[in-house]
């Protein structure tokens, strides 16, 4: 449901830790100027959190800041004991809706917040995780030139909350087209975080597996390619992926073994399994894999929507930003 975007909603959301916000304001205004977008389609936005206090603030501004006037953001907490809750009410009129309640995982409290949406583009957003600036713009205006693409998936950053080093990597990981041999290789995986889709893909393989808890984004890749959708790789980073000691992510076995099997729910499949699947999974590992190695060759490098300097000033910005709302008094539901 498209609409013409709304001067006055970026005017109020730049009330939001004002000094940052309104340089950030200006940029994204200037983005709408020069892509003559005569409609934004309406972009719906599902954070899914359970006492990740230290880092939901960051995440949150990361979406508001992007300033997209046909915006639908939804907050699912399962029920935190931490600060979560205050942080979550000081942005409540920012919000299309949001519950903290126990739940059933990260899987399920995702698909209740899409219940709730009505965008014509979806995408879930993990707590810790962050949007680089222009995002939402870019992710419109690829949908808008592209009727034929069905899933969006960029680039992205892994940014390491502990030392604020940080490093692009491209769209799949591997930077290839994720067809379905591919991602049945072991060598590469979207990033979740920077990976959208329109409201039919979702609604034709949705929702996500409750059983999986680490690879469900995986499952429900395999699913879209499965289903025949379309997918166009950008080479703009779009989010950060945050890296931290205690990261849920980091129980890498976990994840590996859940990716398994789904994977081999795939491979025992008769066209799989026959002589010309077997050559195709063969092929297909061969070319991620060596994608792979030439993805971590420095001069390679990305097309980044920002150089290294702004997107430092982005992660600076989003914590002097956290820092200063704290003294935001928060905002009840009646």
């Amino acid at each position: 449901m498209p609409v013409n975007p709304d001067p006055s909603r970026t005017e109020t959301l730049a009330l939001l830790t004002s000094e940052h916000s309104q340089k950030w304001l200006a940029y994204h205004q200037s983005l709408l100027r020069s892509s003559h977008i005569s409609n934004l389609p309406r972009i719906s936005i599902v954070t899914p959190s359970y006492n990740q206090g230290e880092f939901l603030e960051q995440t949150i501004l990361s979406v508001l800041w992007q300033n997209y006037p046909n915006l639908e953001f939804v907050i699912i907490d399962g029920g935190s004991t931490d600060n979560s809750m205050e942080i979550i009410q000081k942005y409540n009129k920012y919000l299309t809706y949001w519950v903290s309640e126990p739940d059933r995982g990260q899987s399920h409290a995702i698909n209740k917040g899409f219940s709730h949406c009505t965008g014509d583009i979806l995408a879930w957003l993990n707590s810790d995780d962050l949007y680089l600036p222009g995002t939402l713009h870019h992710v419109a205006r690829q949908f808008n030139q592209s009727k034929k693409t069905d899933v969006l998936t960029g680039a992205w950053i892994a940014y390491y909350h502990e030392t604020q080093f940080f490093y692009g990597t491209r769209a799949c990981g591997a930077g290839v087209h994720p067809a379905m041999a591919i991602l049945l290789s072991h060598h590469a995986h979207l990033g979740q975080h920077s990976t959208f889709w329109r409201r039919e893909v979702w609604e034709t393989v949705g929702p996500l597996q409750e059983s999986l808890h680490y690879a469900m984004d995986h499952d429900f890749f395999l699913k879209c390619c499965d289903h025949g959708f379309r997918f166009k790789l950008s080479a703009y980073q779009l989010a950060a992926f945050r890296r931290y000691a205690a990261q849920k992510t980091k129980a890498w076995k976990r994840y590996a073994t859940e990716s398994e099997s789904c994977i081999q729910r795939y491979k025992q499949r008769p066209e799989w399994r026959s002589p010309i699947g077997q050559l195709r999974l063969s092929v297909a590992k061969k070319i991620a894999s060596l994608a792979h190695h030439r993805n971590k060759h420095p001069r390679l490098g990305l097309v980044p929507l920002y150089d290294r300097n702004q997107i430092q000033e982005w992660f600076a910005d989003l914590e002097d930003g956290r820092q200063l709302s704290n003294s935001c008094q928060p905002e009840h539901r009646e």
